[in-house]
């Protein structure tokens, strides 16, 4: 990681690490607008909306993980306030047609281990924007049965690095969000920035 994390300045995040992180390099490099990729029912696109940090945000969810509720009950239900920045998509990433003007950043909250192709969605991130950003579970303790994937932070900086230019990379604990009695139970995430090359620049 190149320099040391620090909370968005904004108010109005939720304090879990992984949304502070997505907070964070959003505020850091600028970025605008966005696409949330595994967006679930939007809860991440619209909290950074609400807080300022972003003017536009298309979050695109497939409907499979149920753990955030179900994209098709949200996706006509988007809040007045924010009506004209934040779009919902339900469908597969890998066959949908948008037709959205560039976007800054391409993030994911939780969802790289999930897909069957992970190499196809760090591709499509960074199809989408020049910067993408990955957040996932590092150490877990009682494995999520529908993790499809796990990495090592050696690993992980491989994939990403097979894919662009690594901005920032790092590991944090990231407590449950919830109450968790088991002496053993340990949390860790892995997050990663890339840039996308010169040379893959969309058409």
């Amino acid at each position: 990681m190149a320099g040391q994390f620090v909370p968005p300045s904004q108010s109005g995040m939720r304090g879990h690490v992984s949304d502070l992180v997505i907070a964070w390099a959003v505020e850091k490099y600028g970025a605008r607008r966005l696409v949330d990729l595994g967006c679930g029912n939007g809860r991440d696109a619209l909290q950074l909306i609400r807080c300022g940090l972003a003017d536009f945000v298309l979050g695109i969810d497939n409907g499979s993980e149920p753990h955030n509720g179900k994209i098709a009950v949200v996706k006509d239900m988007v809040p007045s306030d924010v009506a004209g920045r934040l779009r919902l998509v339900e469908g597969d990433y890998a066959t949908l047609t948008i037709d959205e003007d560039e976007f800054d950043l391409c993030y994911s909250n939780n969802v790289i281990e999930h897909v069957k192709d992970p190499q196809l969605f760090v591709e499509f991130s960074l199809w989408m924007a020049p910067l993408a950003m990955f957040v996932l579970p590092h150490v877990r303790h009682g494995w999520c049965d529908d993790h499809l994937h796990w990495w090592t932070a050696s690993e992980f900086r491989i994939l990403m690095e097979k894919h662009g230019e690594v901005l920032e990379f790092g590991a944090m604990a990231d407590p449950p969000p919830f109450p968790c009695d088991e002496q053993e139970c340990k949390h860790e995430l892995l997050f990663a920035l890339i840039r996308r090359p010169a040379c893959q620049i969309p058409t």
